[in-house]
Formats: C-alpha cells, structure tokens, sequence
C-alpha cells in the first residue's frame, strides 16, 4: 500500500521531533501504530427521526443553587432519576415529579464522606453504587438514601466506570496495576471479561470506555475513540457493533521523560462511541428523557417526555 502525503508529513513530523528532543533532552517518543478495530462497517446503516419532546419539570436553575456540577445521570426504576454533583461530592434522587427525596455525601476521608467519585450506576433493586477513587471504596446507598456498606478496593485496581448488575455484581472497566481490563467484581472476587469476537486485536483502547446497562443482566460498554461498541451478557462476550461511519482508533505516540511515561493520541479522538442509554449527561429511560444543563452559572436538570404523534 503506497503512503499517503500526510502519512508521510506524520511520519516525518514525529521523526525531526525525536531528533530534536533527543538533542536537548533526554525524552524519547515513541510512535505506536493503533490497530483497526473493525473488519468494515461499509454495511451499516443509521436511521434518524424527527421525535417531539415536552418538558415535564426543572429542578435547579436560577430559582435553586443547590447544584453546582451535576452529572452521572441514572433512571431510577421508577420515573425518577439519580445524579451525582462532582463539586458537592454529593449524590441525588429526583423523584418522579422533580421533588428532591434525599441527597447524600459531603467531601472528607472518613467514614461517610466522599473525595473523587468517578462512576456511579443505579443497581436494578434501586441500590445506588458510587465508586469513589479518591478514597478507594465503593459505596452502597439504599433506594432511600441509606449508607448500606463501604467495599475497599484492592491497590493498584482504577475503576474508571461502572455498570451495577443484578446479585451485587458491578461490571468495570479500568486498570489492574498497568494492564486495561474489563471484568464482573462483587466486592471479594474479580473475574476478567474477554472481549468479543470480531475485533482484529486486543488493544489498550477496546476497554476503555462508558458502560451502561441493557436489560436485566446485560451491559454494553460504548468506547471513547474508534467509533463502535461492544455487548455482554454476564461474563459472555456477544459482538461488536460499529456506527455507519467508521473511525479508526488514532495512532498514539508514548514520550518518555525520565522515568515516566505518558501517551497522547496522533490526534483528537471522535467520542462517538458513547451513544447509548447513556449520551454525555443526557440519559435515556424507558419513559422520560433527563438531562443536565451544566454549562450555565445556575445548573439545572431537565426530565422531558416524548410527545404522541399526532394520526394522520
């Protein structure tokens, strides 16, 4: 295969940015070629239409400056909804008309208290699962807001999302120690998941991602970059789905600076892959549509419900 111009212009740049590095310093960069990650995705076809929403009620906003941050959105079960406030270090439930029926957390080390959630999920029972790095636990809350248990996670193991099964099982995505991993944890035991057939190779980037759930024992973890997303039902890898447009996984290049290293993307990665219940901070339920409006001064979230159409 003859190398296109900006392959070439690629190569190049990276080669005279090695040379120069190496003469002035002592960082060394490294080019990893990414893998494709699917076969063709020439056969895959995206239906859009045109869906009518109304606005059921707000919480938040101008009115009440109780939200600082929100995000994390989750159904729970019941026409509400869970969040999580990065900057209250606080969880929330909306019940299923707006009204606030409990909030818990406030930032600390002890018992109780939070420092750096990064995941959270809403179990099918209605137990809320927060997995807070900052203090290596996870934390369980009953329906009613109710701290039930404080689970440590064992060193060197990062939970970076989480998607809470049935029998307390949490399905993770992460590292253990330097190793990317996907695996079904419930608390004592971790069981790695292998990824499903149809991928050209395993790569660091095929497990990092969202997670979400699907149904009553499956999950689906949307990837960050390369365009796609894979299925599970338990510990059973089923497939691997691309979107109609297909973007390969970008290349990588891994500097050297002493005795750390630290990998950057070619390029900026297209997050597409996330498009499932889960969309940014919008969230799906079978019902209602939730969404966080976090970018103004006064945050607020918004619970909307798809408008009949109208017979013909």
């Amino acid at each position: 295969m003859t190398p296109t111009a900006s392959w070439i212009v690629k190569q190049w740049a990276v080669a005279a940015a090695v040379f120069l590095w190496a003469g002035c310093t002592e960082a060394r960069e490294v080019l990893i070629e990414a893998p494709t990650l699917f076969s063709s995705s020439d056969d895959v076809e995206r239906v859009r239409s045109s869906v009518g929403f109304d606005t059921l009620w707000v919480f938040g906003g101008a009115s009440d400056t109780l939200l600082a941050s929100p995000t994390r959105l989750r159904p729970d079960g019941a026409d509400g909804i869970v969040f999580f406030d990065i900057r209250n270090q606080a969880a929330y439930r909306l019940g299923a008309n707006g009204d606030l029926l409990w909030s818990w957390g406030s930032r600390g080390e002890g018992p109780g208290e939070l420092s750096l959630v990064r995941a959270m999920d809403v179990a099918p029972d209605g137990t809320v699962v927060l997995v807070d790095s900052g203090n290596r636990r996870v934390v369980r809350l009953s329906a009613d807001g109710q701290l039930l248990a404080e689970t440590p996670v064992p060193q060197g193991v990062h939970v970076e999302s989480v998607a809470a099964l049935p029998d307390a099982v949490l399905a993770v995505t992460g590292s253990d120690l330097l190793e990317p991993a996907l695996a079904l944890w419930d608390g004592d035991n971790a069981v790695k998941v292998s990824l499903p057939a149809g991928l050209h190779s395993a790569d660091a980037m095929h497990v990092q991602g969202k997670l979400a759930k699907w149904g009553e024992t499956g999950w689906v973890l949307g990837l960050y970059v390369g365009n796609g997303w894979l299925t599970f039902r338990g510990a059973e890898p089923l497939g691997v789905f691309p979107y109609a447009e297909h973007l390969d996984i970008p290349d990588v290049r891994q500097v050297r600076q002493g005795s750390s290293i630290s990998a950057q993307p070619m390029t900026r990665p297209t997050e597409t892959g996330l498009s499932l219940s889960v969309v940014g901070d919008t969230v799906v339920s079978e019902n209602r549509v939730f969404t966080a409006e976090a970018w103004d001064v006064f945050p607020r979230i918004v619970a909307l419900s798809r408008r009949a159409r109208s017979q013909p």
